[in-house]
Order: C-alpha cells, then sequence, then structure tokens
C-alpha cells in the first residue's frame, strides 16, 4: 500500500522532461535520463485529508453513460471487528500478524517487534500477505532507489531489496503484493519498467516496460495476471490499462480515461475518469456476461482485490452520509461498510492475504476495522 503521509513519486524513462496525467509534473532531467514525476493530491491515495465531491444519492447520474445497463449496490455482511491503533496510522493485519506504520513514517511496528528507519527516511510503502511483509523506505530527497525489507513471517528472517540486484528498485516506484509475488518499478536500459520477484526465491523477472515518454503505476495482481496503467506526457495524459492477461479482457474501457483495472472470475472491472478536474472521482465500470454495466462512483485509487472479488471506496455521497466499500464478485455489486455518518471519507482500503483493513474518517468518529473475506 503506497502510504499517503508524502508526495508520491513515479520514475519514468524519457529523452527529456515531461509532465503526465494532468496532475503530475516531469522534473526536468539530460536527454536520456528516467525523469522523474511527482503526484499530487489530485491522486486520492496520495493523502488521508481531502475534500469530498457531494451529490444528492448514489443514483446521481455518471460523467458519461453506461455502456449497457447499470446496478445499484445491495447490502451485504462482512464480520468487522475493530484493530489497535490510530487511524492516523497505517495500519494492516493478515488475521495473524499486524502491520502499523507510524503516521511520520519514521518507524513500523510488525508483529509487536518496532523498527525505526535510518534517519533522513521514511516508509513510502507497506504490504502485508500470508506469509511476507515488505515494508518500502524511501530518503526523503528521493535522491537514492527505495530499499524494501523483506520478511519472512514463518521463520522471521528477513532480506533486502534495493537498488543493488540485478533489476534494481527506483525512486518513487509502484508496489504490489499478492501471494508469494511482489511487483515493483525498475529501470532498464532507460526505459521505465515492471519487475516481479518470487520472494520465496528471491529470483526477479522483468515484465512490461514503457515506450519513450511513458509510465505506468497502480499495478494490481488479480484473476492469476497482472494489471498496470500506463500514461504518456500528453495533457491530460492517456492512460491505459495493461494486463498480462490473454485476450485484453479492458478493451471496452474509455480511450484514455482509466486509473486503475483488475479482473475477477470471468469479469473485468476498471475505474474510468471523465472530468480531469475532478480526478478523484472515478466511475466503476465491469465487463461481463451481458456486456458492459455501470456500478457506479468511486474514490480514484482505492480499487483493490482481495480474495476473488473486487473492492472499491466511496466518499459520502450526502452531507451527513457515511463512506462506503463496495464489492463485486463476479455477479453483482454490493455495500460491505459503511462509516459512521458525517461527511466521511476512507483511507486506502488494504488487503493483506484474505483480510481486509478499513480505515474511515467521519465528523461522528474515526474507525479502524478489519474482516475476513473468504
Amino acid at each position: 500500500m503506497r502510504l499517503p503521509a508524502a508526495p508520491v513519486a513515479v520514475a519514468v524513462a524519457a529523452t527529456l522532461a515531461l509532465s503526465a496525467c494532468g496532475a503530475q509534473h516531469a522534473a526536468d532531467q539530460p536527454s536520456g535520463t528516467p525523469a522523474t514525476v511527482s503526484t499530487t493530491s489530485a491522486d486520492p491515495s496520495a493523502t488521508t485529508s481531502r475534500t469530498s465531491t457531494v451529490t444528492p444519492d448514489d443514483s446521481s447520474a455518471p460523467a458519461s453513460p453506461p455502456t449497457s445497463g447499470s446496478s445499484s449496490p445491495q447490502s451485504a455482511t462482512l464480520r468487522w471487528h475493530p484493530l489497535p491503533g490510530s487511524p492516523q496510522a497505517t495500519v494492516m493485519t493478515n488475521g495473524s500478524q499486524v502491520l502499523d506504520v507510524a503516521p511520520s513514517g519514521a518507524s513500523y511496528t510488525l508483529g509487536g517487534r518496532r523498527t525505526t528507519v535510518p534517519s533522513g527516511d521514511r516508509v513510502s510503502d507497506a504490504m502485508l500477505d500470508d506469509r511476507w511483509a515488505v515494508v518500502v523506505e524511501q530518503d526523503k530527497l528521493m535522491s537514492h532507489p527505495e530499499r524494501a525489507t523483506v520478511t519472512d513471517l514463518r521463520t522471521h528472517h528477513s532480506w533486502t531489496l534495493d537498488g543493488a540486484g540485478a533489476l534494481p528498485t527506483t525512486t518513487g516506484g509502484a508496489w504490489t503484493l499478492t501471494g508469494n509475488t511482489a511487483v515493483y518499478a525498475t529501470v532498464h536500459r532507460g526505459h521505465f519498467c515492471a519487475a516481479s520477484v518470487d520472494l520465496a526465491t528471491r529470483a526477479s523477472a522483468l515484465g512490461w516496460c514503457a515506450p519513450a515518454r511513458h509510465g505506468w503505476n497502480a499495478p494490481i495482481l488479480g484473476g492469476g495476471g497482472l494489471t498496470i496503467l500506463t500514461f504518456d506526457d500528453h495533457h491530460p495524459s492517456c492512460r491505459t490499462l495493461e494486463t498480462t492477461l490473454a485476450g485484453d479482457p479492458f478493451r471496452q474501457a474509455t480511450p484514455c480515461k482509466a486509473t486503475a483495472g483488475a479482473v475477477v472470475g470471468t469479469s473485468a472491472v476498471w475505474l474510468e475518469v471523465h472530468n480531469e478536474s475532478q480526478y478523484e472521482v472515478s466511475d466503476v465500470r465491469v465487463a461481463a456476461a451481458g456486456g458492459v454495466r455501470d456500478l457506479g462512483p468511486a474514490d480514484t485509487g482505492s480499487l483493490l482485490v482481495c480474495g476473488r472479488d473486487a473492492y472499491w471506496a466511496v466518499d459520502a455521497q450526502q452531507r451527513n452520509g457515511r463512506a462506503q466499500l463496495r464489492r463485486w464478485d463476479g455477479t453483482s455489486v454490493s455495500t460491505v461498510y459503511q462509516s459512521k455518518p458525517g461527511q466521511a471519507f476512507m483511507a486506502q482500503p488494504v488487503c493483506a492475504g484474505s483480510v481486509l483493513t478499513v480505515t474511515s474518517f467521519s465528523t461522528s468518529g474515526n474507525e479502524l476495522v478489519a474482516a475476513h473475506v473468504d
């Protein structure tokens, strides 16, 4: 999970300075060197405090009409229980271990053991699965590649993935973890690429590489494959979903409008932004039997896969409304969590193994809760 306490940076292979995604701006670089693109607070995953777009109710029309039918969420039940810790921190659990990153990013606690990162660094990403914990550190000036500490929860042994490997980490890249596989950003022959590492064998493999003046982010492992969001340097950027899955499951996405995508079962779910000035609000689309359906609004950046299903967050749609976590199980959409009322919003949900962790903020009170999805 990309931590929200500091700007997110995405390194992009380029031959000269570039900017992308409307809210992304490149730093000047010499010809032939990777540029660095910073994502501002237009991306809701970059902050735990944002202003919601208030609409009358959940039935308000999307920014563009659905391709086929639309769906209204039904109620569903997950057994939520409170987690210890502050909602201001980044907390996640796999059901047996808790990973807690301090709000400052200066330390983290795993299984009750606190680790302080070196002075001048901060925790920029943290991920947890049934067997592995991956904590990523970045220096505050973003002058060196990220360093990830990988911990085997069975043996408690740790090892480091950093800029010294055959497929080195880079500065401010995107990460994701599912099972024994972690995906991270690397620069290969001047191009910004996705690398995967088998945490059990420590073997890394090179995946998709961006063309010149392109970058990628929003990696999601689901449906047996990897989906990433690629973007170019246009204004606004043209965003395209790339996947390792056969058959191009996102071929019906609106060109240049996607912000994230995942495959669950036989259906593809993705988010689209149609108003670039309100990038924090997306429409959820699903391609399944019967065509493309509109599943309503979502917070841009909140889509994830946990267990067999896809989930996303929705900020309060009324001034005294509740933030919601919604689920697509391959056939229908349902609401599985509601915050306390009061112009509420949620931090990015986290999946660790088969456990979801939700942090919500409301004028009626904040919550930090978790639930098993299987």
